[in-house]
């Protein structure tokens, strides 16, 4: 009787050891998880956290009021323009502003260096797309922009003129452009019909050259 209580007693034991160290043992791993679970949660807060603080790129492509109004993209610190192929007859077909072999500068800040310019219009979008100038013998010129590409770029434009040879009507295509980086235009090509009324009697020409931008940006 003494015996089989002793063996009972030692079953009993042995059965509470192991359970203990059973319990033991999925207590740990089940923190163990936990511990696991904390630190993949505060990995994704803190992933996504730092993904709501970075910093956004610009959306405008252009830098400054100034450089938009001349529709220059990039920070522009010089641009300037020249064409080829006008005879001394056409040379004075102005297709964009400055005049040829004129260049625009503007500061580190794309602030335009020098008088403004306020013989133009500009849009509703703050492009120049009119403006008028004389030359010294009285002729005074209009030219506008009345169609303009996808970035902005005229590809038909109007200059009306009057001055002591009579009054001139001329209408400018603007093609085959190519661009740089930036988007801003490094040649192209104008066509120009115009229309000379001297005495009344209207003469028709029409004639085309090439125009390439040169750029430095800071």
């Amino acid at each position: 009787m003494n015996k089989l209580i002793r063996v009972s007693f030692v079953a009993l034991v042995t059965g509470l050891l192991a359970c203990t160290s059973s319990c033991g043992n999925s207590s740990n791993q089940a923190s163990a998880n936990v511990s696991d679970s904390t630190t993949v949660a505060a990995s994704g807060t803190a992933a996504t956290t730092a993904t709501e603080e970075a910093p956004q790129a610009e959306t405008s492509t252009y830098y400054s009021d100034d450089l938009k109004a001349y529709g220059l993209k990039g920070k522009v610190k010089s641009v300037a323009i020249e064409q080829t192929g006008l005879d001394e007859l056409h040379i004075s077909i102005r297709s964009f502003w400055p005049l040829p072999d004129d260049k625009m500068s503007f500061t580190s800040q794309g602030k335009f260096v020098g008088e403004p310019h306020d013989f133009g219009k500009k849009n509703s979008e703050g492009l120049f797309v009119s403006w008028s100038n004389d030359d010294d013998d009285g002729t005074e010129r209009t030219t506008t922009y009345k169609e303009l590409n996808e970035h902005n770029f005229p590809l038909v434009a109007e200059m009306l003129e009057d001055g002591p040879f009579g009054k001139v009507n001329a209408t400018m295509s603007y093609s085959d452009y190519t661009y740089d980086d930036h988007n801003n235009w490094t040649s192209r090509k104008v066509t120009c019909k115009k229309i000379s009324y001297i005495e009344d009697q209207p003469a028709n020409d029409s004639f085309s050259w090439t125009e390439t931008a040169k750029y430095i940006y800071y």
